[in-house]
Formats: C-alpha cells, structure tokens, sequence
C-alpha cells in the first residue's frame, strides 16, 4: 500500500492550495509506526475519497518542509484545510484517532453517530441498535442489546420510534446504513447510523456480543 508522494517542488500545489483537506504524513525509511500510519491513511483516502486526500513526503527528501514545519520525531501527521496545518500528530495513531482528527474538518450529518456517542446513548437507553447485516453475521457478533433487521426489511413501520428511544442503524460497513438512514428520513421517520458501520465498532474496541 501506498500514498502518492509529495516533494517540495509540488508541495504548494498539492497541499497550500488544495481545494480539499490534507492527510500529509512525514515518514522515514525504517520506521514501523510509518508503515503503520501509512496503511491507515491509505483506507481513509478511500473511506472519503471526494472529500479529503492523504499524501506522504519522505523526510530525507524535504528538509526545508521539516525546518518549515518544526518537526522533531518521525513519523510525524499533519493535517491541513485551507492550506494551513490545523493539527499534528506525532508517532503512531489508532485508527479511531485518525476518524477523530478527520471529523474535525469534514461536514457531518445530522443522522452520524458515533461509537463514543452510541456508547453514551446506550447507557442512557436512549437508543437502539439495528443490525442490517445478515442473520448470520448478527448471530456471531453484534453490539450489545441489538436487535436485527435484513436491509431488505427495514423500513418505516419497523424502526419509526415508538418508545423515545433513536434507532441506531448499522451494517458491516457505514454505506448501506447511511443510505437508508437518508431514505426513512426522506419519509419522516428520525433514525441515525452507525460512522464506519461494525468494522469500526468492533476496531475501536467497543463491546461486541458473541453467541
């Protein structure tokens, strides 16, 4: 896996005057934690391809670029939205703290939960889980207390709330909860999705039920 390259001969062009937000990691050769944070961005890009984009710059190859922007340890993440770095993140990340950094300069929907929020709302029982997957993914594992639904099945009449709790959709990944968030929402009925559908949950360590 790999991101394309940026030099400091394309760096205004591809990052101070990107039209999109910029995942740029500076990496060096050897590191474990650059190859780590590397295939992470590489999934983000195309998680959000549209909306942000993810590059790399070697740092032996750009020392102006790591006078300009001070960095001290490798590998090093910037982030930047208008041309202008808005965050840095040294070392290593988790996944979950990428998607968190991310959410910080991408618009979000209304409907979006997030882990950490469903955890929230779970303890509060103020919703519930759907799980859209198959019958048999729900029945290996599924987030605690969910209840399921075939896509195929999930329409007004199943999931309008009838008790105040929100219906929380969500399917392997976040794709097909989402669009059919937006479809029952179209039709009145409130219901939100699941950011990054099971795969993430379960990523982030949240809890799973097995059978």
């Amino acid at each position: 896996m790999s991101l394309p390259y940026v030099t400091e001969a394309n760096f205004e062009a591809e990052i101070l005057r990107a039209p999109l937000p910029v995942l740029l990691l500076i990496s060096d050769v050897i590191s474990p934690a650059s190859g780590e944070v590397r295939s992470l961005l590489v999934q983000a890009a195309r998680e959000h391809e549209g909306k942000l984009k993810a590059l790399e710059a070697r740092a032996n190859q750009v020392p102006m670029l790591l006078q300009a922007l001070r960095v001290q340890s490798l590998p090093m993440l910037y982030l930047f939205q208008g041309g202008q770095p808005v965050a840095a993140h040294p070392g290593a990340l988790t996944s979950q703290a990428l998607r968190e950094l991310i959410q910080t300069v991408l618009p979000r929907s209304q409907a979006e939960i997030t882990g950490a929020e469903l955890v929230q709302l779970l303890q509060q029982r103020a919703a519930v889980p759907i799980d859209i997957r198959d019958a048999a993914a729900h029945a290996r594992c599924r987030i605690p207390g969910a209840l399921h639904a075939d896509l195929s099945q999930v329409d007004a009449a199943k999931v309008a709330p009838t008790d105040g709790r929100l219906r929380v959709l969500y399917g392997r990944t976040q794709d097909e909860a989402q669009a059919k968030a937006v479809a029952l929402a179209a039709e009145g009925v409130e219901v939100a999705y699941l950011a990054g559908g099971f795969l993430h949950w379960e990523a982030d360590g949240f809890a799973v039920e097995r059978s």
